[in-house]
This record gives C-alpha cells, sequence and structure tokens, in this order.
C-alpha cells in the first residue's frame, strides 16, 4: 500500500532547546528495523526555534499488518539528549479493492445516452 505510487511522506518537526545555536541538524528515520534514512535540516537555529522537514525519500511498498517508524537526530554536542527520537507504531489494513476480471456486454440495438 503506497497512497496511489508516491508513498507515504515522512514528516518530523526539529528544534533547538538547548541555549547555543544549532546549524543543519542530521535526522533519520528507518521503517521495521530496515535500514536508515539519513537527511540533515539546512539552517540556523536558535535557542527555542525548530522547522518541519519531509523527507524526499516516502515510505512505499507497506505490507498489511504491524510496522514501527523509528525517527531521530544525533546532532554532535547536544545539550539535551534526551529528546532526540521517537516511534511510531501504526497498522496496515489489507487492501478492500478486489481485482475480479470484468466484462460487459453490448446488446444489439443499445444507444448512447445524451
Amino acid at each position: 500500500m503506497d497512497c496511489g505510487g508516491n508513498g507515504i511522506p515522512v514528516t518530523v518537526v526539529v528544534g533547538n532547546r538547548g541555549a547555543l545555536p544549532l546549524t543543519n541538524i542530521p535526522v533519520r528515520y528507518r521503517l521495521d528495523n530496515g535500514p536508515w534514512v539519513n537527511e540533515v535540516v539546512q539552517g540556523t537555529f536558535s535557542s527555542n526555534s525548530g522547522a518541519t522537514h519531509t523527507f524526499a525519500q516516502p515510505l512505499t511498498g507497506l505490507a498489511a499488518g504491524t510496522h514501527v517508524l523509528l525517527v531521530e537526530t544525533n546532532y554532535p554536542g547536544d545539550q539535551v539528549p534526551a529528546d532526540n527520537g521517537g516511534d511510531l507504531n501504526f497498522q496496515v489494513a489489507p487492501s478492500l479493492l478486489v481485482q475480479a476480471p470484468y466484462s460487459e456486454g453490448v446488446e444489439a440495438g443499445a444507444t448512447v445516452p445524451n
């Protein structure tokens, strides 16, 4: 399941709760113990500021069942490392679409409506 072939975007909010400015915050995510997807949130973040970041690589090919998404950052010299990550447990329901053979006959003398 991937929302029409485009995947599901992964969006995070990063912020600076420390006293010193931060520049170019590294962020990453992984799904179900798969490989990490790494990116950098560009910019300089003063104390008590932040930004929303959407990863370039969306989640794709999700099978029905339970999944775990982990998101974290590891900024060198972070003054508050206890708030560097989070996880999301979610369910993907089986598809309700049935791809059955379909045919439609056209009877002799049928007309196309106006």
